[in-house]
């Protein structure tokens, strides 16, 4: 059985990790853990997802989100063209 940890770290085979930690995040914008900590507080990130007692966030959603030029959570949708 697959722990909550391996899920979230993995979550498919195919495509690689689905799902980032705050050191992935962290190293894909170029800033601290902690930075990235004060931007999630501040809404500046896209909305993580809380799976147990862990904080991930979606890859794919950031990518899009850096490509959109980093856009505060307020007016930022996922998937895009979603309301």
């Amino acid at each position: 059985m697959k722990t909550v940890e391996s899920v979230a770290a993995d979550a498919d085979g195919e495509g690689g990790t689905l799902l980032i930690r705050d050191r992935e995040l962290a190293g894909l914008l170029g800033c601290s853990r902690a930075l990235v900590w004060r931007l999630n507080s501040a809404g500046q990130v896209p909305e993580p997802v809380h799976i147990g007692g862990l904080t991930r966030w979606r890859k794919a959603e950031i990518e899009s989100w850096v490509a959109a030029g980093a856009p505060p959570r307020t007016r930022w949708t996922w998937p895009q063209g979603a309301s």
